[in-house]
This record gives C-alpha cells, sequence and structure tokens, in this order.
C-alpha cells in the first residue's frame, strides 16, 4: 500500500512539475517523493532537472542538500559528502538557518557512515541548537533521535535514553508518529542491550504500529529488524526469523542496498544460532559484499564476527581468524572500546581455535583481567571456561563460571548463554570426577537447548555427554 502511495504522490508531483516546468519547488518535491520510496537514482536525475533552472533558483541550497541525500541512498558516499558541503556553505551564506540546520543533520548522517563520530556528534548538537533557536520542533526532535542513537552506540546509554525520550516527547506532541516510530525502534535498541527484554518488545511494537499507521515501510522494517534481536536473546529463533524475513522482503521492494545487507546478516545469525550453517554462509557472503560494495565499514565489521563464528563451527580455525582479525580492524576505525575489546576477545579465542594455544591463552588471560573485563558477556565467560578446562586451569574456569553467572543476561535466564553456562559448568564437574552431577547438567542443558532451537549447542552437550560414557 505505501509503495503505491509514494508512486501516486510522486506522478502528482511530477504532473505539477510538467505544468510549471520553472517551479523549483515541484521539482524538489519529486525529489524528496523519490527520496520517500527509496529511489535514490531518481532523487539524482530530479536534481540534474532542478540545476539546469537559472540562477537564483538553480543555486539554491535545497538543490545541493537533495543530491546529498539522494547520493547517500544510492550509496555513492563521496558525492554525497562533496554536496552536503556544498549545501552548509550555500545556507551559511545566504544566512537560511533552518535550511543550516537541515544540512547540518544530513553532513551529520553521512559523517556517521564514514567513521567519523565525533564531528557527527558536533552536527547532531549544533543542529538540535538551530532547530531550537528557529523554531522547528520537527527538526529538533529528530536530531534528537540521531544525537540519542550515536550516545547510545557510544555505550552512553542514560544519555541516549534521555536524548530519545525527549525527542519522543515532541514528536508525540506535534503528532509526528513516523518520527515517533523510528525514536521508539531506538529505545527498544538501547532497552535490549540493557537486558530490558520487555520493555524493549512493547516500544517496538509501538513502533511498529506507527509504521503501520504512516505506511512508513523503512520504519516497519527497522522495527522488524530491532525485534527480531529482541525475540533471538528471548529464545524465539523461530519469531525473529519470521520478522526479519519480513524486513528482508520489505528492504528488497524499496530498493535499499544498506538494509538488504543488514537484513541478510539478521538472517545469519538466526541460522547460526540454530546450525543452518549453508544458509547462515550464503546469507553471510551476501550481506558481506553488500557492505563491500557500499564501503560501510560499522556493519561490515559486525558481519564478519558473524563469519568468524560461522568459521569456528565449521572447525576452520584459520578462516575464523582472518575474519575476525578484520573485523577488529574495522571496529578499531569506530573508537568503540567495548565491541573493539570484544572482539579482540573472540580473535583471541579463534586463534585457540586454529592451535596457537600459548598466545591466545596469554591474550585471553590478558582480556580476561583488564579493564574491560565487565562488558564480557555470559557465552563469552563460557568460551573462556571452556578454554581453561582444555588447558588444565579448572580453578580460573570456575571463576569464569561465576563470572558468567553474575551477568544480567544469566539472571534474567536469558536461553543462549545460561545454556553455555550449564554446559561448560558441567563440563568442569567432570573434570573435577563428578560424572554424575556432570552427566545431569548435560542432560538438562541438551533437552533445553532443542527445545529453543540451539542446535550447535545441543550438539556441544551431546557430545560431552558421549565422553561420560
Amino acid at each position: 500500500m505505501a509503495t503505491h502511495q509514494n508512486d501516486r504522490a510522486i506522478a502528482a508531483w511530477r504532473e505539477l512539475w510538467r505544468r510549471y516546468p520553472d517551479n523549483l519547488d515541484y521539482i524538489l518535491s519529486v525529489g524528496q517523493a523519490e527520496f520517500t520510496a527509496s529511489k535514490g537514482d531518481e532523487v539524482l536525475a530530479a536534481v540534474a532537472e532542478a540545476r539546469k533552472l537559472p540562477p537564483p533558483a538553480g543555486n539554491d541550497p535545497r538543490i545541493d542538500r537533495l543530491e546529498a541525500i539522494g547520493a547517500q541512498l544510492a550509496g555513492r558516499y563521496d558525492q554525497a559528502n562533496a554536496a552536503i558541503e556544498r549545501a552548509i556553505a550555500s545556507a551559511t551564506r545566504a544566512k537560511v538557518y533552518l535550511e543550516l540546520a537541515r544540512a547540518t543533520i544530513n553532513r551529520g548522517v553521512i559523517r556517521e557512515r564514514r567513521n567519523d563520530n565525533p564531528g557527527a556528534m558536533k552536527d547532531y548538537a549544533d543542529a538540535k541548537e538551530l532547530f531550537e533557536k528557529y523554531g522547528d520542533p520537527q527538526g529538533l526532535a529528530d536530531s534528537m533521535r540521531l544525537h540519542g542513537a550515536l550516545l547510545q552506540r557510544g555505550g552512553d546509554l542514560d544519555g541516549g535514553e534521555h536524548e530519545l525520550k525527549q525527542g519522543l516527547e515532541i514528536s508525540r506532541r506535534i503528532g509526528y508518529n513516523k518520527l515517533s516510530g523510528r525514536i521508539l525502534s531506538q529505545l527498544g535498541l538501547l532497552y535490549q542491550r540493557e537486558e530490558r527484554l520487555s520493555d524493549a518488545a512493547q516500544v517496538l511494537r509501538e513502533a511498529a504500529s506507527d509504521a503501520h499507521s504512516t505506511n512508513d515501510k523503512a520504519g516497519q522494517a527497522i522495527a522488524d529488524l530491532t525485534l527480531g534481536y529482541v525475540l533471538i536473546d528471548g529464545g524465539d529463533l523461530a519469531g525473529a526469523e519470521t520478522v526479519f524475513a519480513e524486513a528482508n522482503g520489505i528492504l528488497k521492494d524499496l530498493k535499499d542496498p544498506l538494509g538488504q545487507a543488514s537484513s541478510m546478516n539478521s538472517l545469519a545469525t538466526v541460522n547460526l544460532a540454530r546450525g543452518r550453517l549453508d544458509a547462515a554462509a550464503a546469507e553471510v557472503n551476501d550481506a558481506v559484499a553488500g557492505f563491500r560494495k557500499l564501503n560501510a565499514k560499522r556493519p561490515l565489521g559486525d558481519t564478519l564476527t558473524n563469519a568468524g563464528w560461522l568459521a569456528m563451527l565449521r572447525g576452520d580455525g584459520d578462516g575464523a581468524v582472518k575474519a575476525f582479525s578484520e573485523s577488529c580492524a574495522l571496529l578499531e576505525t569506530q573508537k568503540n572500546a567495548v565491541q573493539t575489546a570484544n572482539c579482540h576477545l573472540h580473535l583471541a579465542l579463534a586463534e585457540y581455535g586454529a592451535g596457537h594455544k600459548k598466545d591466545a591463552t596469554a591474550a585471553i588471560a590478558k582480556l580476561t583481567t583488564g579493564p574491560n573485563r565487565s562488558i564480557i558477556s555470559a557465552h563469552d565467560w563460557a568460551r573462556i571456561a571452556g578454554v581453561q578446562i582444555d588447558a588444565g586451569e579448572l580453578g580460573r574456569a570456575a571463576d569464569s563460571i561465576a563470572e558468567g553467572k553474575k551477568s544480567d543476561q544469566f539472571k534474567n535466564d536469558l536461553p543462549d548463554p545460561t545454556i553455555a553456562l550449564q554446559i561448560v559448568a558441567a563440563r568442569l564437574d567432570a573434570a573435577r570426577g563428578k560424572r554424575i552431577a556432570a552427566v545431569d547438567e548435560l542432560q538438562q542443558a541438551r533437552v533445553r537447548a532443542e527445545r529453543y532451537g540451539y542446535d550447535p549447542l545441543a550438539q556441544e552437550a551431546r557430545t560431552a555427554l558421549e565422553r561420560q560414557k
């Protein structure tokens, strides 16, 4: 339905433009309608027509800004960057401050895509100030959304939540439901990171409702992708696969290459958890190819993490090391200490699996005693304990298991990390000669893993049980 409405809007604006070919506003409205329909090349075609108008219309800074968002949509980030700098310079010279604010917020988005997070943070703060000063609540709420999301990605969850809730209050007050839905999706992601899964699911369903009511198909896809990861955390792999597939279909219809790559990586995450390695491999390869083509480094780093886990599940230690090494190098450019530290831990685990046990054990010991110890996930503590059991370091393994059980993930009984810790705790019992306790724990873990569909964990429990015979 949304696609048809977008097509009707484009046709209506094109008809007005045909009748009044010298009217810049109509040409820009065509381009904006094409942008709403996620048609980047068509946006740029409208830009080319607008530039044919004689001055001053042909030099309007709004043309440069439209080119920037169209080029960004089409994955042409260098063109987008050049165009937005022209738009900002033109708006500054003309003292058109709301247009300057809009161009500044667009530049922030482009800078994020180019991994310039400090530059993006400044742009969002500057845009907020301009929108507030010159009375544009819609722009103010949107800048708060982007600023809050960036704070969240940098690890400032409290600051991100405060900013997002302020933006949501403004968007609700002015009745801008489409933006409210986008902000709710971001809040859902934040609540997921805080292990507040019921809160996350609630706001994401609100986000989906807002997207549906405003025919915001891209917003629907965002809500679906975020909800899918919440469902994974809760152990609902089938539900996650359903919403990821829905999002993938929407993004294909929208011809959104970045979104399609993201949804393919999401589907790969489900298939890795379920042990469907051939399907996961195809999806990871598609996602990696898409992100490389777009030079989208941040999501490429995340996808290479899935490539690393895929290689480890296939017993390809060297392949895992290669994938995690590239992922870490990309994540280091993001200046995100948490993601980078986690990646180096995964790289060390891959090195151990590849047979480089001495160096890997030393790296793991360093990472688990350093300043980032507190951010290690429960499942990673289980993996670390497994390495320590293999190395005969049973006391350290017990400490690692205890650390994993302190996590909110374990306390909230999230299936994946809880089962992983149960399996490794049973292995520790077996190594200490407590065979009966080990067998009982492994049988419980196997049954629970099979019930939730975590086939690799179920197989790990079955293998450990075989060793007790």
